[in-house]
């Protein structure tokens, strides 16, 4: 994939050679800008695509009126909003975006990736985080992706808070409600599943360690 980095705010344009333009908005500084580029590139890595990306610098609140610019980062493809409901805003400020979709509510934070290990499911694990955060307490919705072993999917969709004892902690106790979906046989006890997970995440050492639990089924015994 070929990143452009241009410093000065421009308008959508054309890819070069055919292949999809990406943009990614954003403004000096921004905590998120690197969460959106990894973003677009593990998206387009599991979608096959080759796409030109373009890292578009938005440096005043002009620029920011000029090219609808909803926060920061905002990603378009084809000169168009991922954000299928950006039409219907004109909230246009040099601010932290936020992200109000069926996947994640908040702020985009980031992404990466894990391991997920137990006697029922076994694999590797691809999340993007988003958050509403506070000083004491966040709000956080991941949006996640197990390859199993085997090569099956499983998607996880989760809702939570994160607590820490005070603003000069580092480490954070976590716990979440998650969803499953799975439309492979092997994992089909998955589908419209719920679990619970808690845990701790290290902000100093960029670490994270949970544990997840699958909420007993009271209509058809199903638990693993």
């Amino acid at each position: 994939m070929e990143e452009q980095n241009q410093r000065t705010a421009v308008p959508a344009g054309h890819a070069s050679r055919g292949r999809p333009l990406v943009e990614i908005l954003s403004f000096a500084g921004c905590p998120n800008h690197h969460g959106a580029l990894e973003l677009v590139e593990r998206v387009s890595g599991e979608v096959g695509l080759d796409p030109e990306i373009r890292v578009l610098d938005v440096p005043d609140q002009d620029a920011a009126q000029r090219l609808r610019f909803l926060g920061s980062p905002t990603i378009r493809v084809g000169g168009r909003d991922v954000d299928p409901h950006a039409e219907e805003r004109s909230d246009y400020a040099l601010s932290c975006r936020v992200f109000l979709t069926e996947d994640g509510e908040g702020e985009l934070i980031g992404s990466g990736d894990g391991t997920v290990a137990g006697p029922a499911i076994a694999g590797q694990l691809a999340w993007t985080l988003f958050e509403r955060p506070g000083k004491l307490v966040c709000a956080m919705n991941p949006v996640a992706v197990i390859e199993t072993d085997e090569g099956e999917r499983v998607r996880i969709e989760a809702r939570g808070f994160a607590r820490r004892e005070n603003e000069a902690s580092r480490r954070w106790a976590v716990a979440a409600t998650l969803r499953f979906e799975s439309e492979h046989e092997r994992y089909r006890w998955l589908e419209n599943a719920l679990g619970v997970w808690e845990g701790e995440f290290d902000a100093e050492a960029h670490r994270a360690r949970y544990r997840a639990y699958l909420v007993r089924n009271g209509l058809n015994g199903d638990q693993r």
